[in-house]
């Protein structure tokens, strides 16, 4: 799951680098401004899961409660998501 954050992360930063903007206007700017800033947060959560660091378990939770507005996909996934980790008490592998 880390890997496809952080690989997912930087093919769309890459697709808008090699896709540059040639007459900037606002709501390509808008797009711009939202790619970046959900890959960067996108790539720290993978970080942070790849890590098994505390606070990117934490962010893991954040992102699946966010998640869970996406209905109805985002909802099951989180969902699922949610039960397989308190089944499997995913919480004592991160530090």
């Amino acid at each position: 799951m880390a890997i496809f954050f952080i690989v997912g992360s930087i093919l769309f930063c890459t697709v808008l680098l090699l896709d540059p903007l040639s007459e900037p206007n606002e709501p390509e700017l808008l797009i711009w401004g939202f790619v970046i800033f959900t890959s960067l947060f996108h790539i720290i959560l993978g970080i942070g899961i790849l890590l098994k660091k505390n606070w990117g378990f934490v962010f893991f939770k954040a992102y699946l409660k966010l998640l869970y507005l996406g209905f109805p996909i985002g909802t099951y996934i989180s969902k699922k998501t949610f039960e397989y980790m308190d089944e499997y008490n995913i919480k004592k592998y991160f530090n």
